[in-house]
């Protein structure tokens, strides 16, 4: 698994789009997931954060649960999206601040990557298959 951090203090207040970039050796199959933090005081409402959208490369990503209070903290898991590339990940966090601060964890669980003896034993398996469908044919 890798795991990084992100906070930001939108500025001016208002509309923000933040963009954070990471750049794990992500692996065809990986799945990532972050974590949203308002880090504002709950109930003050001068200072708080409203979180409107999130994407990983412009895949949106979902809040499943609703989200939670922490103390003087309110947060909300973004559902895990497969990784389909390699590269930088790009999260974009969007929102509207009154003077807030946010933060959160973004985590990458690393797909395996497979062994070359993987792709020999394939190859092997398929000529073998290969060669009992011709010798089926010819008899």
């Amino acid at each position: 698994m890798w795991t990084g951090s992100f906070n930001a203090t939108p500025s001016p207040l208002g509309n923000f789009t933040d963009t954070f970039t990471f750049t794990p050796e992500a692996t065809f199959g990986s799945t990532a997931q972050a974590f949203l933090a308002n880090l504002s005081v709950t109930g003050s409402d001068n200072s708080s954060i409203s979180f409107t959208s999130a994407n990983l490369n412009g895949i949106g990503l979902t809040g499943f649960g609703g989200p939670t209070v922490f103390g003087y903290a309110q947060g909300e898991v973004l559902a895990p999206t497969s990784i389909l590339f390699n590269g930088p990940l790009v999260l974009t966090v969007m929102g509207n601040t009154k003077g807030g601060s946010f933060g959160g964890v973004f985590n990458l669980n690393l797909a395996p990557v497979p062994e070359p003896e993987t792709y020999a034993m394939m190859l092997a398996g398929l000529g073998i298959l290969g060669f009992l469908a011709r010798r089926r044919k010819q008899s």
